[in-house]
């Protein structure tokens, strides 16, 4: 499954689930732009950090049943 093609509904379905942790998300997210941002030299600024920290508290939301909405985490 290639997760940083994923839809927004079908990473809602998965998040529902609990079947796609929203970290391992960012994870695939920020190695697809490892992966092409050198051909396409797009980002400027990229916050890692803060975007897997944000993805850390998305999926203890999600595992409470607490989400902030329907894209949380998305």
């Amino acid at each position: 499954m290639d997760i940083a093609a994923l839809t927004a509904s079908e990473l809602l379905r998965h998040n529902r689930a609990r079947s796609l942790p929203p970290v391992e998300v960012t994870k695939a997210v920020l190695s697809r732009i490892d992966a092409l941002e050198p051909a396409h030299n797009a980002i400027s600024v990229r916050a890692d950090a803060e975007a897997l920290a944000e993805a850390r508290a998305s999926e203890a939301r999600w595992m409470d049943g607490a989400p902030l909405g329907l894209v949380d985490g998305i």
